[in-house]
Parts: C-alpha cells; sequence; structure tokens
C-alpha cells in the first residue's frame, strides 16, 4: 500500500532541544546543511538555535568544535552573533591551535563581515597574543612565527579594504617573511591547513601587486599559487583559478584567461559554492569579448543573466 509522502517542514527548534546534550551530532547536521546542501538559510537558523541554548551546552571539545561552527556559519552571513558563539567556544577549548584560530576568526570576521572598524584593533591585538600562547604552548616558535604570519596578512588585508596601500605592502612583506622559510613539517598545525593559509597570503600579494604595480607583475605570483594549490590544496584549486583569470583578463591575457576560467568554471559548478559561477560566468564573457568571439561573449552573458533569474531574492 502506498504511504503519502510526509511533506512537512523539518522542526529544527525541536531537534536542537533533543540533541544539545550530543554537541556532535548537532554539528555533523550543521555542517550538512552548509557543506554538503549550501543551504545556507537553514544552517544559521539551526545555529541561531544552538547559541539559546548556549548554557546547556556541554564543556568541552566537542562542544567547543559545535560552538565554532556556529562562529564559522554566523561570520559568513555578517551576523554580529559569531562573536558570541566564538567567545564561547575560546573559553571551553583546551587545545592550543583551536584557540588560536578561534580567536583569529574573530579578527578575520571584524575585517571582513561585521563592519566595526572600532572594534579591529582589538581582535588583532587579542590574535597576536593568542599566537604567543600558541607556541608557548606547544613549546614550538615556529608556531607563533608562522601564526604572526597569517595575522600580518590579515591586516595587510584590511589595508587594502581601506585603500592605505603602502601599509598593505608592508604587511604582505611582513606576512611572506614570515611563513616562507617554516617547512608544514615543522608546525603543529595539519600540513593541509598550513598550506590553504600559505594560499591566501599568496592570493593577497598578488592583489597587492595588480593594484599597486602591474597586473602582469601578478601573474607570476598566482602562478605560483596555481602550482601549490594542485600540489598541496585543491580545495583551493577553482578559487585560485579564478582570481588568476582575473589577474589574466587585466593583463591583457584574455586567451590564456579563457582556458583557466573554464577549469574554474566547471569546478565551482560541482561545488557548494555555486554562488561563485556568476562571476565566472561574466569573467568570460569579457574575456571572449577581449578577443573579438561576439558568440561566445554572448553565449556566456546570457548563461550569466539566466542565472541571474534563477537566483531567489532573499
Amino acid at each position: 500500500m502506498n504511504r503519502p509522502l510526509d511533506t512537512s517542514p523539518f522542526n529544527f527548534e525541536e531537534f536542537v532541544s533533543s540533541h544539545i546534550q550530543t554537541p556532535d551530532r548537532l554539528n555533523v547536521t550543521l555542517k550538512y546543511y552548509a557543506d554538503v546542501l549550501g543551504n545556507w538559510i537553514d544552517a544559521d537558523r539551526m545555529a541561531n538555535l544552538i547559541l539559546n541554548r548556549k548554557e546547556i551546552i556541554p564543556d568541552n571539545d566537542q562542544g567547543a568544535e559545535l560552538l565554532s561552527s556556529c562562529g564559522n556559519l554566523l561570520a559568513h552571513t555578517g551576523d554580529p552573533r559569531c562573536r558570541d558563539a566564538y567567545n564561547l567556544a575560546l573559553e571551553i577549548w583546551e587545545n592550543p591551535y583551536q584557540k588560536f584560530t578561534t580567536q583569529f576568526r574573530i579578527a578575520v570576521a571584524e575585517i571582513k563581515r561585521l563592519n566595526q572598524p572600532k572594534a579591529i584593533p582589538e581582535a588583532i591585538k587579542k590574535s597576536y597574543q593568542a599566537a604567543i600562547e600558541f607556541g608557548n604552548r606547544t613549546k614550538n616558535s615556529s608556531d607563533t612565527k608562522f601564526s604572526k604570519g597569517l595575522i600580518k596578512n590579515l591586516e595587510a588585508l584590511f589595508y587594502i579594504k581601506s585603500k592605505q596601500l603602502d601599509k598593505a605592502g608592508e604587511s604582505i612583506k611582513e606576512a611572506l617573511d614570515l611563513i616562507s622559510d617554516i617547512p608544514s613539517s615543522n608546525l603543529t598545525i595539519i600540513p593541509g591547513i598550513s598550506y590553504r593559509y600559505r594560499l591566501q597570503i599568496l592570493e593577497n600579494y598578488g592583489l597587492y601587486a595588480g593594484m599597486t604595480s602591474s597586473w602582469k607583475d601578478a601573474l607570476p605570483i598566482y602562478r605560483q599559487a596555481l602550482t601549490m594549490s594542485r600540489e598541496h590544496h585543491p580545495e583551493s584549486l577553482a578559487e585560485v583559478l579564478a582570481m588568476y583569470g582575473y589577474a589574466l583578463i587585466q593583463a591583457k591575457e584574455s586567451r590564456e584567461a579563457i582556458e583557466v576560467l573554464l577549469e574554474a568554471e566547471e569546478l565551482f559548478s560541482q561545488d557548494i559554492w555555486i554562488d561563485k559561477v556568476p562571476q565566472i560566468h561574466k569573467m568570460l564573457a569579457v574575456a571572449y569579448d577581449d578577443i573579438g568571439n561576439n558568440e561566445r561573449s554572448l553565449f556566456w552573458l546570457e548563461k550569466l543573466m539566466n542565472q541571474s533569474e534563477l537566483t531567489p531574492t532573499l
């Protein structure tokens, strides 16, 4: 006998209430909605429901990891409650790397998402303190040095965003100097994560070179990032390809840009970050127009317009 399909909406509040004492299960569900389904609305809703019950979240690593995940999700959408989630996680974490990276993410959120300039200096200051504590706890000065490089890179991003390009150049070069001579094998940080951080610094360095010198000067930097991503962190490949493609267009190397961007488009189309695809379509339309291929330029422009029509307005 055929049973009617239950199409009633999922009761997130009941689910969170029932599993608040098993944070690992909530964390898996939260990440599934964000990382697999790409459903940021429901993931954010669940994160807020979890924070509403923060007093009864277990005081252990699983609880800290759940709060950190909530912070990451809420920071992604610029929700100031990410500060609460991160600070609660900081109180629980014992792992020295997790304590540093949680404090560092607060600084990232302040600079990239929350738009509260007055909060940035204090967040940066606390990140430096956390970097020192990280190395002291692990008895590994390389951990502190590498972490300071990450903070310098974040400072450079802040200076780029605020058009203080001279200071951005100083900070990005300091970041490179701090991390370049430290093998990933010497760090407590997982090698794959350390390479992601290295790539972020190269990406910012390429952006700085393009803005202050010439985009042709930026190309070798992005090629270095591309090689590193292919060899050590393929999860970042689509993003690096997109940035390299943009730099190639700016440097009037549109034929090579097309090849690069087609690979980026294929990777992004298979990923949860499908919202990045319209940006690639726009760059492909520009690149084909640059080489005089109006037919292909129109093809990608139409895909861009169709994508815009399919994207719901929230």
